[in-house]
This record gives structure tokens, sequence and C-alpha cells, in this order.
């Protein structure tokens, strides 16, 4: 083992977070599992010795330094003095100082003022020294077995902004999120970290299970967290990010709290001895917590410095799966399913792509953007070899398994699209290393890419998971794409703008109407990620005003004119309803759609474009 390899297995070990790098290729033996585990236990039992000890000679140096009192301090100190020696003379004479009570009282209150106002006051210093001093237990608070640690959990999760979990396959997580939003109060929460253990330890827990108990808790945490129904209570919810640990083993599972992943302030920490099949429901837990008292009580600093060190090499050491963003697509689940189900439209979109791909039967398909499913369903009728149906919205994914047959060629990808905002998920494990014959891109036109940056990024991602031999099939309409250069006053977008300005508390929240593509700036955003164009083809679909009536009650569609969030969904709608009612008797014109192939084919066909009209 080199130096470098010694001097960072020294670091691992001292921060008590890590088994040893050479014992890290584990076999299935329980006494080898059980001494690795015992092993670790005996670090972290030297790591608490050694904190103690760091925390005496810290204390110590501490208590060495000559102390010197600030002017404010020096201020607060002759009030108090004063006023002491003010009530001493009204005491003992009373008579004599008739205003001493007075002046008491006065000086008394200017004191309180000047403890609540200096953050450093000698005083506030005291008085949390005697609260720690009475206290049960002043540093670390000790939960038997883990279960117990339940609701004192759930009272800081109340107050936090930052959530972050460190588990095996996070098999309770999704519970405890149901249990805490049952509750029906608004929460602060910002932003979520979700870490699984890596490869080796979580195998040794939960066996071949292991990566099919992530995928399936992933997809339920991140399903709980966007559900519409906890949309008001989670409304500050930014993200959730998927975590796996690799090449470090987390000597315990627990969780972290704070401000950001860069300041926790709480810790949950569940120290596990061997125990069957990965159960730590009755483990050794212990919090410890950021407080305001660790500037003069070493040993709680000691303790939370460490934890810190551990969370950041965690952070440092693990891959990014996905992230999950709470979006209005989650909101319009129910709402898009009626559209495709009741309308003719969306079904001659797909079918109209289908055909431009060609032979669907026996290859591996992606369908990125699958929504709820309405474009993998009419590809299964033609016998692919496999169907994986994507998208990122936790919401339009759980509907579309719910709809599409159980069947050993479809499988579901919840994956957060690489765009313009440089955010690549080193891994993904509904996806893992496939490679496909036939890529389609429906309806993501403007949803997942709207401007020449987000393009480019989409179209490398796909060239990326493209088989040598396969092609992309991507279809764009006119309200995305400058297809339909014909002028024409859209009456349906006329009557809500009409409506929505008659109403004052909606024009803060109108949107300005989104900028289209040009279909040339399509064309070379593919190219430029080293695809050739192959064949375009152009298709108009006829539209009723009931059409447009049931894509403009989609929330999503309604977030393009004004800010759903904002507003609401149900007065959103409501606006919707009205404009159709207004608008049902005038013509609509056609729907101009337009499809292209790319393939990573070789220079010669490149300008040989086969174009269709249908």
């Amino acid at each position: 083992m080199s130096d470098t390899t010694q001097a960072s297995l020294k670091q691992e070990r001292k921060l008590g977070i890590l088994h040893g790098t050479e014992e890290t290729h584990l076999t299935s033996s329980t006494g080898q599992e059980a001494a690795h585990s015992v092993r670790s236990f005996h670090w972290r039992l030297s790591t608490l010795t050694e904190s103690k000890e760091s925390a005496k000679i810290a204390r110590r140096d501490e208590l060495s330094q000559p102390r010197r009192l600030t002017l404010p301090q020096l201020l607060e100190l002759a009030v108090f003095l004063s006023s002491v020696i003010d009530l001493f003379f009204f005491v003992t004479d009373h008579l004599r100082y008739p205003k001493a009570l007075y002046i008491f009282a006065v000086l008394f209150s200017g004191l309180i003022a000047i403890i609540l106002i200096n953050p450093k006051s000698l005083f506030r210093k005291i008085a949390k020294r005697l609260v720690h001093i009475f206290e049960p237990d002043p540093f670390i608070v000790w939960f038997i077995p883990r279960d117990s640690a339940g609701p004192d959990m759930h009272r800081v999760w109340r107050m936090q902004q930052y959530l972050g979990f460190i588990g095996l396959s996070q098999e309770s997580l999704h519970k405890y999120l149901e249990e805490e939003l049952s509750r029906g109060r608004p929460l602060p929460w910002q932003s979520i970290d979700v870490f699984f253990a890596s490869d080796d330890l979580g195998e040794i827990f939960e066996e071949n299970q292991f990566r099919s108990n992530i995928r399936r808790n992933w997809h339920n945490i991140a399903t709980k967290l966007t559900e519409p129904s906890h949309a008001k209570l989670l409304a500050g919810l930014k993200e959730v990010r998927f975590y796996q640990m690799d090449n470090i083993t987390a000597g315990y599972t627990g969780s972290v709290y704070g401000t950001s992943r860069e300041s926790p302030t709480v810790f949950y920490v569940v120290l596990s001895l061997p125990k069957e099949q990965g159960v730590t429901q009755k483990s050794l837990t212990f919090r410890v917590d950021q407080d305001g008292t660790e500037s003069w009580n070493s040993a709680r600093k000691a303790v939370l410095e460490h934890y810190r060190e551990g969370f950041q090499l965690i952070l440092e050491r693990s891959r990014l799966l996905d992230v999950v963003r709470p979006s209005v697509w989650d909101l319009s689940a129910m709402d898009w399913n009626v559209f495709c189900r009741e309308s003719p439209v969306m079904d001659a979109e797909m079918m109209g792509l289908i055909d431009i791909a060609g032979q669907v039967g026996g290859r591996t398909v992606l369908d990125v953007g699958c929504g709820t499913g309405e474009l993998s369903k009419l590809l299964l009728r033609s016998a692919p070899r496999r169907v994986v149906a994507l998208d990122r919205s936790p919401q339009m994914l759980l509907l579309a398994k719910q709809q599409l047959p159980y069947s050993g060629a479809i499988h579901f990808a919840l994956c957060n699209v690489p765009t313009s905002c440089g955010e690549n998920p080193e891994r993904n494990l509904d996806l893992e290393d496939q490679r496909f014959q036939l890529i389609f891109l429906h309806q993501v036109l403007p949803p997942v890419a709207s401007d020449r940056e987000s393009l480019v990024a989409l179209a490398n991602w796909c060239r990326s998971r493209l088989a040598p031999d396969g092609k992309i099939a991507l279809a764009a309409h006119d309200g995305a794409v400058k297809i339909d250069k014909s002028p024409w006053d859209d009456p349906f977008r006329n009557q809500l703008a009409a409506l929505a300005k008659a109403n004052p508390a909606l024009l803060p929240h109108l949107r300005r109407p989104q900028s289209k593509l040009d279909p040339e700036e399509v064309e070379s955003a593919f190219m430029e990620a080293g695809l050739t164009l192959t064949a375009t083809a152009d298709k108009r679909i006829g539209v009723t005003m009931n059409d447009r009536a049931l894509l403009w009650h989609v929330p999503a569609i309604l977030d393009s004119f004004v800010d759903v969030r904002a507003v609401g969904v149900k007065e959103a709608q409501k606006l919707a309803h009205e404009a159709a009612a207004l608008v049902s008797a005038k013509p609509t014109k056609q729907r101009a759609v337009r499809y292209w192939i790319f393939s990573p084919q070789a220079k010669e066909t490149h300008g040989s474009v086969a174009r269709y009209t249908t």
C-alpha cells in the first residue's frame, strides 16, 4: 500500500466515518462481516476517547488564557453593580432614599436591554452555563432503541430548511415522511438529500435485493414529496437529491439537519452492531446539535466538528443519482391524462412519429418525457424487445406505471434529463449503461428544452444513450417551433388575456408568451452533438375548440400564461373554463407538426435528407 493511501486511510479512520480501504472488498462470510463491524465499532470508540481528550486539552488551554472584557461587557457590569448598590440603599433605608426603587427599576431595565442586544453578553453566557449544569444530559441526548427518537426527530424536522438522510436502501424513509406530512402542517423544507449505502455495504445486509430496493424506495420517496395534495405544505421545497456512496462505507446511519448542506447543525447518529437483514430499529441512537454553547463547551464543539467533517466526506465521496424538482407537471398528471384520453390529437401526433421512425419490433426503445405513458402504450403494440418509459416528473411516471400493462418488455426510469443547468447525474440506476436503438422525443419542446443551450445538452445526452445503429425520432408542434408562419390570432389565448386583465389579483402573475424555436435551430443543435439529419416530415392535425379547452385545463399548459403555483390550480382552471365557454363557437386552426430523424451515420449521408408531408 502506498504512503498516500496509508495517509488517506489514517485520516478516514481518525474521522470514525469509514471502514478501512483494504476491508471494502467483503465476502458473504458471517464471521468476516461481524469482525468487520466490530472493528468499525472499536474505531468509533477510540475516536470518542480521542475527542474527550482533545476536549479536555482545549478546555484547559481556554481556561489558562487571560480574559479581557469588551466595552459592552464592562458597561453591562457597571449597570449591574449600580443597580445592586441602589437596591441595597433602598432596602437598608428606604425613608432616606425614597426614589431609589425607581432608579433601580430604570437601571435593571437597562441591564435587561443590554443583555438582549449584546450577543456576547456576559450574563447571557452565565445563564447558559447554569442551564446546562442543571440539564439531565447537557451534552448528548440518547435514544434506546432507535424508534424512540421518532417524536424528537419530527420536532426537529418542523424547524429545518435542509434535511439529509444517510442509510442503506432507505426502506422506512417514505413512511416517516408520510407520517409527518399527514399532520397537515406547512413545513419549511427547501432542500433534501438522500444517501444510499455503497454496493459493498448494502449487499451485506440486503444481498441481491439491494439495487432493486434502492430503485423502489427512491421512486417512493420522490413520489411522496411531489404529491399534489402536499404542494401547499411543501411550498418552499426546491429539490430532492439522491446519492449513492462510492468507495466509502459509512460507520453509522442517521440524519443531518440545518439551514443548508454546507452548514448542518443537528445530527442524529445510529450506531449499528451486526443485525439480521439490515434491521436497525433497536440500535443505539444519539442526537448532538449546535445550540450556541459550543463556543465555550469544547466537548460539544469537538463532536460537532467530528460529524461535520464526516458528513462533508460523505458528500465528496457520493455519486449523484438524480435530482427531483417539484414542478407544475406533478400537479398536471391527472388532467394531462384526461386530455390524451378524450382528445384524438395526441394519438394522431404520436402515430406520425412512429411511422417516420420505422421498425419498432424487436428493438430497444427509450421514450423520453413519457408523461402518463401514451406513446409507450402505442409502441408496445409493435412488440419491441424493451421499452423504457422515462420522465422527470414522479407523478407523471406514477400514472404511467398504473396505466401501462404489466409486461417484461416495459421498464420505468425516473431521470432528470441534463439541460443547460449543467447537472449531469453520474449514475442513474434505472438506466445504468443501457443504449437504445430508438429514442423517441415527443412533447419535450419546450418542457425539457426551450432554448439552444438546453437543446444542445439534450441532444448530447441522447447521443450518449444511442446505440451505434440507432436513431432519434423527434416531434414538435407549431406552439413550440416556428413551423406554420401564417398569421393567426388565437381566440382562446385572447379570451384568457381579456378575463385575466379584468381581475387585478391575476395581473402580477401573468407571463409573457414564450418565444418559439426555429426549425433550423433544432436541427443545428442535434448536428452539433455529432448526429446527422436523415429525414423530416410535416403533418397537419385537425383540432376542435373542445380539444383546446381540454388542453388548457392542464395546469402545466396554463402555466405558460399565468403562474399557476402563485394563483392556485383551481383559480387558473376556473379562468380556462370561463374562456372555453366564451369561445366554444369560434373556429380554430389545425395543428402543424414537424418530425425529424437523426442518426449517428457516416458523413456521406449528410445532405441526403428524405422529406415527407402528410
